[in-house]
């Protein structure tokens, strides 16, 4: 097997300069985040086309000397960091990370179920889930 260094390649044009496996666009901080999702060797290997497990073991072996790396692209990647795609140098898309919700006040839904309750003559012992969603969808 080739060593991790040719095995894992760094270009500026390709994934914002993050290792890769091979010349791929298989970053590794990505592979690195399905594991600690939990997510086994063989399930990495099937959800990932192309890859193979000399891929994987490269891609740990980089991983495991380079933690400070990874663990940075990861929260950036985690923070919502902007990604813009490129095709022959001009920009195609921007991929964003979608932004969380507000926090919404949970006595305020507290009271637009017990109202929808008392609506509905039932208590909300009787309300489904399905019903919570469906009335959901109107806040």
């Amino acid at each position: 097997m080739p060593t991790t260094a040719s095995w894992i390649s760094k270009t500026p044009d390709r994934c914002g300069g993050d290792a890769c496996v091979r010349d791929t666009r298989i970053t590794v901080w990505g592979l690195a985040s399905y594991r600690r999702l939990g997510l086994s060797d063989p399930q990495i290997l099937d959800a990932v086309r192309g890859l193979t497990p000399a891929d994987l073991e490269a891609a740990w072996e980089y991983v495991a000397a380079n933690a400070e790396e990874i663990d940075r692209a990861i929260q950036e990647n985690e923070a919502g960091e902007e990604i813009l795609i490129t095709e022959g140098g001009k920009p195609v898309a921007k991929l964003v990370s979608p932004q969380a919700p507000e926090p919404v006040d949970a006595r305020k839904i507290i009271e637009a179920f017990k109202e929808y309750s008392r609506r509905q003559g039932r208590s909300l012992g009787d309300v489904t889930f399905r019903d919570m969603i469906d009335e959901g969808h109107r806040y």
